[in-house]
């Protein structure tokens, strides 16, 4: 069985290395994709991860 992990704001962009700010930047160009439940902003880790890998190899053009 497959469980999901999410990840808070403070948390994905700690994990990048990025600022909160840049971070919203990723989400805002489609890059990245946010979950929210019930107010809370939310990263799924698998998600993340894509991002991560799409970044090394050029495809999501890379964090600023």
């Amino acid at each position: 069985m497959m469980t999901n992990e999410y990840l808070t704001k403070n948390e994905t962009a700690a994990l990048l290395r990025i600022s909160k700010v840049t971070l919203q930047r990723i989400v805002n160009s489609g890059k990245l994709r946010k979950i929210k439940i019930v107010g809370k902003v939310l990263f799924a880790r698998v998600d993340v991860d894509a991002f991560i890998d799409a970044s090394a190899t050029g495809g999501a053009g890379g964090a600023e």
